[in-house]
């Protein structure tokens, strides 16, 4: 086994560093551009000067960092917009200019967009109703406090637009009266209820809704007008500042999550419906809104009149959806394009998505977010927040699209800060990496001056500072990202499954509440990325993509993507027109998967039995006529109510032999073959304009992952492309043409196959396991230097975690700890490793008798120790640089753990 190891080591020594022709990816992969440099937001909240803004730039490119972005931010001097504030814009555009930095600009404080100069009109708007029992025969009236003109919080103005009178229940339409004209009558507003239980139902309309006085309205997005009213005062003010030009300076113009306070209405709506849909929405609107009242629980109510509300719903979401791309968003990216810059924004939002299906594949940068803590409110879920949603539809539209950048908000944080750690930095990072991501702004760094005190000025997201504990060794993941996201940029993506998701039953049952969307059927969203652990990708496709899709030879093409297969995720209801995509491309010899569901009916409301018709009859005659290429699936687990109830009930082994089965009877061919289904190892497939593949893997298990592979490729000359040095060196395959991918916990992997034979190894043994020879014991000291407060030493100290100590020095401890230790070495082999056992949430670096072993800032802490150990006496120094969680937490809360801990031992194979 070691001759064999010797002879790929040897092998891979011979690595391909020496002079080739001009390779455009590798000098990008050497030499990243500051475009795949990972930029940060940069929260200015006041004292702002031109000095430190310039201090802070070159801080960021010494860092990594490619970029930044400006975030203005309330409370602080000078205010936003004005003359100061805008001159100092200037200055941080001629900074960045000066040191080669991209900077990019919120098109408004804070978010959404607000302006002083939108009026009333143009504002924000929203509908709600408010619902009352009453029993007659009585006369009802609003109670004063609801009724009129007022202003509430986030709410603006609101007046009743209309009201209407039930029995409770209600089973029809026929049963319902509207009262309008009683309610809204200027002396004594009220109602004659009729004898027995009564709801009257008053919709109000809202405009100047999430209206703030520093910052002022926000337009309506719903109308072109109104947003391109705002726009076009928001240049006028900022253009002049940059010498006349957005462009001249600034990168691209930003808007992030869409956090409309679930606005839902724009003054025209009412005919905008009617034109859209063919039918009146008005009588309906009352009972629509009340959708809390268990409506949106499928089962709970399925009278006809509900059915009824459930296409209605449908109606509604679709043109309130259709009028946000048309008002907004195409709006921004045209405005953007006509002002010489590129167009960012995120589809996503809270509480509610207004179609990301479609809306990710309009930005110039579509640009997603991922999490590290997301707070009590998502349990810490990242499923049920749903970030990895939002990164793989954010990469599904730009692939779509054609875009080469696919962004994200990285490493946001809310409770929990000061937590952060480089190796949940790199965990993070790698997963957006297979999402599809090649760009990360950073969440964030906050305007600082040098001189503030300990810990400097942060704001929620991770603290990226340079007054933070791991800031010096930030440049090591930067340049990993940095050379990860260039290749990835330069390249174009492979993916051989589209994925349907049941978006028109979401938007009839529970409207556009991302709740549902994320998690309703639990399983849903999961689906990709079984198929990814298979070795193969998907992209989410949307109604409108199948409807102009191109099918041929069994693929559906859709700009530069072509898929194999089409699977469609628990729908009941599909769109007419895409059932009928759906019978073009099953003519084409295209397959399709039913998972969950067959679809029956229609989602909308006009010519409802025609069009449910249709839906089955197309969908029964696939079913029937095409047997081979159509099938139905039931999903690897029974139907749960919530996503913690569905993972009890099945297991990540029974999920990945479901998607394996799927796609070998689909008979995909996968990007990689793996022997076994890795749980936890993660790929991702692009192909370079020359022709090479490029796959990356990466990890996510608490334990290590081997497994043998084989690619396409196999025959091709491959080459590991390592992002940590920039280096690359020849990949091994055995006789049979497989490779074995070995990974730690946190470890990845990228690997191009090109022109040329592969290096053949007699074998590809599983890199053993490794036996303790020598723990080191000690007797140890600790150098002891705080972020803050004054050096100390402790001598002798028993490893053990700092936060367990009742020392108030060592449980609050953040910095730098230096251990040292001597120890005698008489073995006459092994000692090739040294393993520092438990060093929680730390970065370690390590010398032994004065010859620096390295860092590990991620995954274990394990060194090779390449002849530094000697027979005799040996001297050992081991620096921990702990996160500042522990110095900075609240008395309530519990310290985490920290420090060496240990065993330290010497081990060898």
């Amino acid at each position: 086994m070691k001759k064999t190891i010797a002879v790929i080591t040897a092998a891979c020594a011979l690595a391909s560093q020496s002079a080739k022709a001009s390779d455009a990816l590798w000098d990008a992969f050497q030499n990243p551009p500051n475009e795949a440099r990972a930029s940060c937001y940069w929260w200015w909240k006041g004292d702002l000067t031109a000095p430190e803004m310039g201090r802070q730039l070159r801080l960021f490119k010494d860092a990594g960092l490619g970029g930044a972005h400006i975030i203005p931010w309330g409370g602080g001097k000078p205010a936003y917009l004005t003359p100061e504030w805008l001159a100092l814009l200037g200055a941080a555009s001629d900074a960045a200019k000066k040191e080669g930095m991209i900077l990019d600009l919120s098109a408004n404080a804070a978010w959404p967009f607000r302006g002083k100069w939108v009026s009333e009109e143009d504002s924000l708007h929203k509908v709600d109703v408010k619902t009352y029992q009453a029993e007659g025969p009585r006369k009802f009236s609003i109670p004063a406090k609801s009724a009129g003109d007022k202003k509430e919080k986030d709410e603006g103005t609101a007046r009743i637009l209309m009201a209407q009178l039930a029995p409770d229940p209600v089973s029809s339409m026929d049963q319902i009266q509207d009262v309008t004209a009683g309610l809204t009558k200027p002396d004594f507003p009220e109602v004659d209820v009729p004898a027995g239980k009564h709801t009257i139902y008053v919709v109000r309309q809202l405009s100047g809704v999430k209206t703030q006085p520093d910052f002022g309205r926000v337009p309506d997005h719903f109308n072109p007008a109104a947003m391109e009213s705002y726009l076009k005062g928001f240049a006028e003010r900022v253009a002049p500042a940059l010498g006349g030009s957005l462009s001249n300076g600034l990168r691209a113009l930003y808007c992030d999550s869409l956090e409309l306070s679930e606005a839902n209405w724009t003054p025209n709506f009412p005919e905008e419906f009617k034109r859209r849909c063919g039918y009146d929405l008005t009588p309906y609107l009352p009972l629509l809104l009340n959708i809390d009242a268990n409506r949106k629980k499928p089962g709970v109510r399925n009278s006809p009149l509900d059915k009824t509300l459930v296409k209605v719903r449908y109606d509604y979401c679709r043109t309130l959806s259709d009028l946000f791309l048309e008002g907004f968003a195409r709006p921004f990216y045209r405005w953007c394009h006509e002002n010489g810059v590129l167009c960012r924004w995120q589809a996503y939002g809270w509480p509610w998505f207004y179609n990301i299906d479609d809306g990710y594949r309009i930005p110039d940068m579509p640009e997603g977010n991922n999490w590290l803590f997301s707070g009590s409110v998502f349990s810490g879920d990242q499923d049920i927040q749903g970030w990895p949603i939002w990164q793989k539809y954010t990469s599904s539209g730009a692939h779509q699209a054609g875009r080469r950048i696919a962004s994200t908000e990285a490493m946001t944080v809310v409770d929990g800060k000061y937590k952060e750690t480089l190796d949940l930095v790199k965990r993070a990072d790698d997963f957006n990496f297979v999402c599809g991501i090649n760009h990360s702004f950073l969440h964030g760094f906050c305007y600082s001056p040098a001189n503030e005190p300990f810990p400097g000025r942060n704001q929620y997201g991770t603290y990226f500072s340079e007054q933070n504990t791991w800031w010096p060794y930030m440049r090591q993941w930067m340049d990993y990202n940095a050379r990860l996201n260039a290749v990835f940029q330069s390249s174009k993506p492979v993916a051989q499954v589209a994925l349907l998701f049941r978006t028109s039953d979401v938007w009839g049952q529970a409207g556009l509440d991302r709740g549902p969307f994320q998690t309703d059927p639990p399983w849903a969203h999961q689906v990709w990325r079984w198929i990814n652990q298979n070795g193969a990708n998907a992209d989410y496709v949307s109604d409108q993509i199948l409807q102009q899709a191109a099918f041929d030879d069994g693929k559906i093409a859709f700009g530069p993507m072509h898929y194999d297969a089409l699977i469609v995720l628990g729908a009941k209801t599909l769109v007419p027109a895409t059932a009928e995509a759906l019978e073009r491309y099953a003519k084409a010899g295209g397959k399709i998967v039913f998972a969950g569901n067959i679809p029956e009916s229609s989602p909308g409301l006009k010519d409802a039995e025609v069009n449910d018709a249709k839906v089955r009859t197309i969908i029964q005659g696939l079913l029937l006529n095409y047997p081979e290429n159509v099938m139905r699936r039931s999903p690897p687990a029974a139907a749960a109510p919530s996503l913690t109830e569905w993972r009890k009930s099945t297991s990540a082994g029974q999920c990945l032999a479901w998607s394996d089965q799927l796609l070998t009877d689909l008979k995909i061919q996968r990007s990689v073959q793996f022997e076994k289904q890795p749980e936890g190892l993660y790929q991702i497939h692009y192909r370079s304009d020359d022709g090479r593949d490029l796959y990356f893997f990466a990890n996510t298990a608490q334990s290590n992952v081997a497994v043998r592979a084989v690619f396409p490729s196999a025959g091709k000359h491959l080459e590991r492309w390592n992002p940590e040095t920039g280096t690359r060196s020849e990949f091994p395959v055995d006789k049979a043409g497989r490779t074995l991918i070995a990974l730690p916990p946190a470890g990845s992997l990228l690997l191009a196959a090109g022109a040329g034979e592969a290096l053949v190894a007699e074998d590809l043994p599983v890199p053993p396991a490794l036996t303790t020879v020598q723990e080191i014991t000690g007797p140890w000291s600790v150098s002891f230097n705080p972020a803050s407060g004054a050096a100390f030493e402790i001598t002798p100290f028993t490893l053990a975690g700092l936060h367990e100590s009742g020392d108030a020095r060592l449980n609050r401890f953040a910095g730098q700890a230096v251990y040292k230790t001597d120890f005698v070495w008489d073995k006459s082999t092994g000692g090739t490793h040294l393993d520092l056992g438990a060093v929680p949430n730390c970065i370690t670096e390590v010398t032994m008798n004065g010859q620096p072993l390295g860092t590990r800032w991620y995954g274990r802490h394990d060194y090779v120790l390449d002849g530094a150990i000697k027979q005799g006496s040996n001297h050992l120094e081991v620096k921990v640089v702990t996160t500042l969680f522990n110095r900075l937490r609240k008395d309530t809360e519990k310290a985490v753990p920290s420090g060496l801990i240990g065993p330290v031992v010497l081990s060898a194979e």
